[in-house]
């Protein structure tokens, strides 16, 4: 399956956890396969791009340069879900952590994302990721408000992984 363009605006965070950086919201359902999964990251879900430090940007790119955003994208929305759909069955499944990390590795070398990069950037998300794997109190806000814009706009929040509304 083919990536579809992602198109991507510029938005106002509506998580606090994402106050103070520069966030895209999504403007299309976008839909991957990776890994033996299929993600459909929402319309309207706020990404701040890829979680590299300003001291290292230099070397590895801007949060949202073009050959890993998706990547980054898909990975966010994995880190709050820990949920994708099994592409033999059919049925949402629960994912690890070294599962939604693999798959962001997968998506950056389908991206042609080099290999020194895409290691890179995987390892330091496997050292430094851990962090954000577990949902705070801002997160769980966050994605009770995003399943009721997704209900809000007639659409099943649960398709995407989330409790309804």
């Amino acid at each position: 399956m083919l990536q579809p363009q992602l198109k991507l605006v510029l938005g106002s965070p509506a998580n606090a956890n994402l106050a103070g950086r520069e966030v895209r919201e999504l403007q299309q359902d976008y839909p991957v396969e990776t890994n033996g999964l299929i993600v459909t990251v929402p319309l309207g879900f706020q990404s701040d791009g890829a979680s590299i430090p300003k001291s290292c940007q230099w070397l590895v790119g801007h949060p949202f340069e073009t050959d890993f955003r998706a990547a980054a994208l898909v990975h966010d929305w994995l880190y709050y879900t820990h949920l994708a759909r099994n592409m033999t069955r059919g049925k949402l499944v629960p994912i690890t952590r070294e599962n939604a990390d693999d798959c962001l590795l997968d998506l950056l070398a389908q991206n042609g994302v080099g290999w020194i990069r895409r290691q890179s950037i995987y390892r330091a998300v496997r050292l430094a990721g851990g962090g954000h794997w577990d949902n705070d109190a801002e997160d769980k806000r966050y994605l009770a408000r995003f399943a009721a814009q997704i209900t809000e706009s007639e659409r099943d929040p649960t398709i995407y992984g989330l409790r309804s509304a």
